[in-house]
């Protein structure tokens, strides 16, 4: 079934009580449970991952691969070597979201990566793209004009 959006309708069902609607029941204090976008910070591995890798292993490779706490909020992208699996590991509202992607054709476009110990930091634009399967190194971006209310409040930057 389709909903209005054109996406896959599914229902949760609870014994004893009505079906929700998913887009309901992932909705938490109003704010969405399971979701990411640009307001996140993003830091790519750099080096393939095995992703039969779980949260606690994954956890371990963010402290000991790329110097960071996984409980800050930021997002961990993970790869195999063949590129054809992704996993990125969340820390939200009090607990770990692991998403995983398997590419059924094509493989994560990856940018060139110099061996160094810790993430590369990603923006969200970048991830998509990657995924996407675009060469990051193919692209030329015009300079925008963008004001991010993470550097501070009065701040503005120049975004690529």
């Amino acid at each position: 079934m389709l909903s209005e959006r054109g996406s896959a309708s599914c229902y949760v069902g609870h014994p004893g009580r009505s079906a929700l609607h998913a887009d309901q029941a992932l909705l938490v204090g109003g704010e969405d449970m399971f979701s990411l976008g640009d307001s996140e910070v993003y830091y790519l591995s750099c080096t393939a991952t095995d992703m039969r890798k779980g949260f606690d292993a994954l956890c371990g490779e963010v402290r000991r691969g790329m110097g960071r706490d996984p409980i800050s909020g930021e997002v961990f992208i993970f790869y195999n070597s063949g590129r054809t699996r992704l996993k990125l590991l969340h820390w939200k509202r009090g607990g770990f979201v692991l998403y995983h992607k398997r590419f059924e054709r094509g493989i994560l476009t990856l940018p060139r990566l110099e061996a160094r110990e810790g993430g590369y930091q990603v923006s969200w634009r970048e991830l998509v793209l990657m995924v996407e399967g675009v060469e990051l190194e193919r692209i030329r971006s015009r300079k925008r004009y963008d004001i991010s209310l993470k550097n501070s409040i009065n701040s503005a930057r120049i975004s690529l």
